[in-house]
């Protein structure tokens, strides 16, 4: 390997750390799209730097072509998908995946750990800027009760979804645990980021997340070195984040909560490195109270004792664990449907209100891995497990102290879609990455590799574009009702089944939505409208309709054409 491709390309990195800042959020296909023609277009900017500088080519890796794989069970699920465009776009998602890890510099393994600072101090720093009110993302904060308060606020953060960014949270703090404690530089850094993280976890009282931090933390007694003060040290951070917490319950501002909150941070780290080098003399003399204290709060707390707040009550008290067993419950019936090739992307949001045995309204499942067998069928799902745990398996071989963050992405999948996040994905699989080390190049097939790489970046990028380019079009025509703008957003996407509805009021309305179900077969409106259409010259027809209508949404009635 050239020595020159071992070097941290400095503009590389501020680029890999813009794209993971500006998919913080992102949720869905349709959210990354940009990010797929920026990750397109820094890679091939990255390949001929590197020619032009003789500085060697990225090698090929197995994340890069493990990411390739799923894209193609995407592919085949297009012969029985309810849904071409989403599975479409899911493809797209999976080849954004694959183009990033091939772009990531191979220096970044030797240098993760202070990357990784970078991310996480940002990560703490954005949340507390949404409690003091320097920015503002819709749906970030909970309120719970008419006053300001710990107990009345639940923190949702930049994902606008507590449970996912409480897990993330803590994959990050289990990581940052371990950093510390191999005597990393930046130190005081690390440990104001560690409190920090504790603090955001306590403050988005998820339960969950909790729950497979405190799994993964048993299971890296198996995994780490230094046993006690890997406890010792979470313990005491805990504790930190948990009065972090209780200050929002005592301080009626949030300005004045969240600066009361940086001044505790710096006070904790200021603590904890002060007796840094008295662990086994005065640490535990110190510190083991207080992971008492908190635990003992925790406890009760999930008691719900008469004093707890009754707003906390309240939140602990809803069922929603039994909400998502009757969600996967439903969803095994639409598995055994399409077990083999899958359901294609974002299944469970066209085939809920076929198996569901309730009126409610959930587009996921709350549980990853069943999703995902639902959108690519067996082979799909095997292949996904054949992946994950080959990569845990070198992981453990190679670093197994960088499992228990993998542990805590993985586990909360189990419970809720924290994977369905963007974030949530790179993370994983930038753990995985540092975990494998070397080991995860592939040296001998380097000039294929870029080869094939470039040919996958301009497909996403023209894909990607192409996708744009239609949304813009058809969001003029909205404005305007102007069809032209209509006609160009066909032109450039015919697989949007939104497109051709509108389409209906100026094209024959019968032969439109005939369209539209070849790309959504299971779309109950489009039946029933269909049915209406069809009632006075085809009776039969509009029958059959009407009948596809009431299955595929059993409990809308204007899907059942009453």
């Amino acid at each position: 390997m050239n020595k020159h491709a071992t070097y941290f390309k400095g503009w590389e990195v501020l680029a890999l750390l813009a794209v993971l800042l500006f998919i913080h959020g992102a949720y869905s296909a349709q959210q990354l799209i940009p990010v797929a023609i920026g990750v397109a277009l820094l890679l091939s900017g990255s390949i001929i730097y590197r020619l032009l500088t003789k500085s060697g080519l990225p090698p090929l890796n197995w994340l890069s072509i493990g990411c390739f794989f799923i894209a193609v069970s995407y592919g085949w699920t297009l012969w029985n998908t309810l849904s071409v465009e989403q599975s479409l776009l899911k493809i797209l998602e999976w080849l954004t995946y694959a183009l990033l890890f091939m772009w990531v510099p191979v220096a970044y393994i030797h240098h993760a750990r202070q990357w990784m600072l970078l991310f996480s101090s940002v990560f703490v720093f954005l949340h507390l800027a949404l409690l003091m009110g320097m920015i503002k993302v819709d749906g970030s904060l909970l309120f719970l009760d008419d006053h300001l308060s710990a107990s009345g606020m639940r923190l949702n953060g930049m994902l606008q979804y507590a449970n996912a960014t409480a897990a993330i949270a803590g994959a990050l703090l289990l990581y940052h645990v371990h950093s510390y404690l191999q005597e990393q530089p930046w130190r005081y850094v690390n440990l104001l980021v560690m409190t920090g993280l504790a603090w955001i976890i306590w403050m988005t009282e998820s339960r969950g997340a909790l729950l497979v931090v405190l799994l993964a933390v048993l299971a890296a007694l198996f995994m780490v070195e230094q046993h006690v003060r890997y406890l010792l040290l979470l313990l005491y951070i805990s504790c930190s984040g948990f009065i972090g917490y209780v200050l929002f319950s005592f301080i009626p501002s949030m300005q004045i909560a969240a600066l009361s909150v940086m001044i505790l941070l710096f006070l904790c780290a200021f603590i904890i490195e002060k007796y840094n080098k008295k662990w086994d003399r005065s640490f535990p003399k110190v510190f083991i109270g207080g992971g008492v204290i908190v635990a003992g709060l925790g406890l009760l707390v999930l008691l719900q004792l008469p004093f707890i707040p009754s707003s906390i009550q309240q939140r602990l008290s809803v069922a929603t664990l039994a909400d998502r067993f009757i969600y996967m419950k439903d969803a095994w019936q639409a598995i055994q449907d399409y077990w083999m090739l899958g359901a294609g992307g974002e299944a469970w949001q066209f085939a809920m209100h076929e198996y569901q045995s309730a009126p409610y309204i959930a587009n996921d499942l709350h549980m990853f891995y069943e999703q995902h067998l639902l959108e690519t069928g067996i082979f799909g799902f095997l292949l996904m497990l054949f992946l994950v745990g080959a990569a845990l398996w070198k992981v453990w071989q190679k670093n197994k102290a960088l499992l228990p963050p993998i542990i805590v992405l993985l586990a909360h999948g189990c419970i809720d879609f924290t994977l369905s996040y963007s974030i949530s994905i790179i993370l994983l699989l930038l753990f995985i990455y540092e975990g494998m080390g070397e080991s995860i190049f592939i040296k001998s097939v380097r000039i294929p590799g870029v080869i094939g790489t470039s040919i996958m970046a301009v497909v996403v990028a023209l894909g990607a574009t192409t996708w744009l380019q239609a949304e813009n079009a058809f969001a003029h025509y909205e404005q305007t009702r102007q069809p032209a703008f209509l006609a160009e957003a066909l032109d450039k996407n015919q697989f949007a089944t939104r497109y051709y509805e509108a389409l209906a009021q100026f094209a024959d309305p019968v032969k439109t939505y005939e369209t539209i179900l070849k790309y959504e077969p299971h779309h109950a409106r489009i039946h029933f409208y269909l049915g209406q259409l069809l009632e006075q010259e085809q009776p039969q027809k509009a029958f059959d309709h009407y009948e596809l209508a009431r299955k595929y949404d059993r409990f809308d009635f204007e899907g059942n054409g009453e």
